[in-house]
């Protein structure tokens, strides 16, 4: 009941005398489409490309040439806000997500670039997301079907963190952020430590590139987040066919799990459509993942997406999937 009363609660906030003063906007999409995987019932589903969401931000002069800017955001409704239970009797715990577990956060902009504290993408993301041409597509994303952690491995969204934003100097624009250790969910590991992130990103013509550094989030040996992380992304576009790649590397543990590898894409517009192809490869299992894309704009802010992606363990059966959906964005 709390939750439904959320929005009204928004909105009513929304129309006040200060907040309407503010440029304040409500956005979001809706992923809805037919998805299939190998020895699974086929069955509508959602968000299958990208995250069903919505969300309220906005910004206003807060004076001295400064602006006052914040993001809240929900996830997909149709997605579990229980977290699993951790622990054993009698400590045990179960805490749910937040009504807003994507992004909340506030932050102040400038001539200085911008600082932000909240709940927000990570450094990562932010930097190294561009280089997936599927925009890392929750089913058929490469990077997660051969275990690539090529959006970072020391996740913080979900997580309280405070982040500045350079402004941008000849294409150049550094990212900071910083989390402190009593932010981090001590449930599910108790060895969590403090971590901080540093991305540099570069545009100039059709050309792009960035570089990201994450330092280990946990003590715990045994946890590939014990592990520095480091990742590097390039991409260009020909006009008649963009290519990108990405690399990273966040160590190893023990002989079957691994940090490191590689997303190589290129895509071309055919017909008013984007057509790709993408692979990963886990450098230390030797596990792949490829995806072959299909995006068209069919009607307006109404995009048609069509994936069908493979899953090859070096040591398995190999398992396709693909979805056919719509995304409606406003």
């Amino acid at each position: 009941m709390k939750l439904k009363m959320i929005p009204a609660v928004i909105l009513a906030s929304m129309s006040m005398a200060g907040v309407a003063q503010a440029q304040v906007s409500v956005y979001g999409l809706v992923d809805v489409g037919y998805k299939h995987v190998d020895n699974a019932d086929d069955k509508v589903d959602y968000s299958m490309n990208s995250t069903t969401r919505v969300g309220v931000k906005g910004s206003t002069d807060v004076g001295s040439g400064i602006k006052g800017n914040f993001m809240l955001e929900a996830g997909d409704p149709q997605k579990s806000k229980t977290a699993p239970v951790t622990g054993t009797a009698p400590n045990v715990v179960a805490t749910t997500k937040p009504f807003f577990d994507r992004q909340a956060w506030f932050g102040l902009s400038g001539g200085f670039g911008e600082v932000r504290i909240g709940t927000q993408d990570t450094v990562a993301f932010q930097t190294l997301i561009g280089f997936d041409q599927n925009g890392a597509a929750n089913d058929t994303g490469p990077g997660s079907l051969a275990g690539v952690p090529t959006l970072g491995q020391n996740t913080v969204s979900g997580k309280d963190a405070l982040m500045y934003i350079s402004p941008a100097m000849g294409g150049l624009q550094a990212r900071l952020s910083v989390t402190p250790k009593g932010n981090m969910d001590t449930t599910v590991d108790p060895k969590v430590k403090s971590s901080f992130s540093l991305g540099l990103s570069y545009a100039t013509g059709p050309f792009a590139a960035g570089l990201v550094y994450e330092s280990a989030s946990t003590d715990d040996t045994a946890s590939l987040k014990s592990n520095n992380f480091s990742g590097l992304g390039a991409s260009y576009d020909f006009g008649v066919a963009k290519i990108s790649g990405v690399y990273v590397n966040g160590g190893t543990v023990g002989t079957t799990q691994g940090g490191r590898g590689s997303l190589v894409g290129i895509s071309a517009p055919i017909a008013g459509a984007t057509v790709g192809i993408q692979y990963a490869k886990n450098s230390d299992t030797s596990d792949t993942g490829t995806e072959f894309f299909v995006n068209k704009e069919v009607l307006k802010n109404t995009t048609a997406y069509f994936e069908y992606g493979t899953q090859n363990p070096n040591a398995g059966n190999k398992t396709n999937l693909y979805s056919l959906g719509l995304i409606y964005a406003f």
